[in-house]
């Protein structure tokens, strides 16, 4: 009952930017602006996503996939999130516009490579719109110089949630996290999703049971086993559900048992 109940406090808590909780697979990043398009890609408006704060405006935390981008000197574009480069092709006070041009065909070519895979019109919309957006009409758009070292995210007009949060889009970004997993996949007792399973609960929890620091589930003796299965793979829980569970407990104080 115990992760049950972890795992509804998470679902609460990570829709509240308050508590900068993201899931596994996901950052929070500073978006400054969003385009927002129509449902045929067509472009409507590039828009500001600041919040007024005394005298000026600030970017607003938002959970996206994927983490903070190395540096380097490769292209690595980000999924339907990025910088003015990547999204737009358009940096102001460009000193080396070519490679700017390079670093939008790098994000354009990765998110339409990706369309047969993704079963989402507002997917497919994004896509649209990177077929057809010409980068040299950016500067129609002065908010930019405003936000150049910012993050952008994608919008549907009229809606009040981003692309990237999508049912279909955020169901293929799990799969191709679960795809990184060397674990075997089961059913998760929590979510009964067919994930793949933790093999250990780390890392350990402070004063749970007579313990200074205590696994949360563990099997340490073959007495304890059973079809075959060792460690945390007898009580099979989602990397996931353990992931959000384990967050709670370790950022959180714990009372002391008993």
């Amino acid at each position: 009952m115990i992760l049950q109940s972890l795992y509804e406090l998470y679902e609460r808590l990570s829709h509240d930017a308050e508590y900068d909780i993201s899931p596994p697979g996901y950052s929070l990043q500073k978006i400054s602006f969003k385009v927002v398009l129509k449902p045929d890609g067509t472009l409507h408006a590039i828009e500001d996503a600041r919040k007024k704060s005394e005298k000026r405006f600030v970017a607003i935390p938002v959970i996206v996939p994927g983490n903070t981008k190395s540096s380097g000197s490769g292209f690595n574009p980000c999924f339907l999130w990025d910088n003015t480069g990547y999204l737009l092709g358009y940096k102001p006070n460009d000193k080396d516009p070519a490679r700017t041009q390079k670093t939008f065909r790098s994000f354009r070519d990765k998110h339409i490579a990706l369309m047969s895979e993704i079963d989402s019109p507002a997917y497919h919309a994004v896509c649209q719109f990177l077929k057809t957006w010409n980068p040299e009409k950016a500067p129609e758009y002065p908010l930019l110089n405003d936000i150049s070292t910012g993050f952008g995210v994608f919008q549907i007009i009229g809606e009040t949630s981003y692309i990237h949060e999508d049912r279909a889009v955020k169901e293929w970004w799990l799969k191709e996290q679960n795809a990184k997993s060397e674990n075997p996949a089961a059913q998760c007792l929590i979510t009964g999703v067919i994930a793949p399973i933790s093999r250990l609960h780390e890392p350990k929890i402070k004063r749970v049971g007579d313990q200074a620091e205590s696994l949360l589930i563990s099997f340490n003796d073959a007495a304890y086993e059973s079809y075959g299965m060792e460690q945390s793979f007898n009580a099979p829980v989602s990397e996931n559900a353990v992931f959000w569970c384990e967050v709670l407990l370790s950022r959180y104080d714990q009372p002391s048992a008993g």
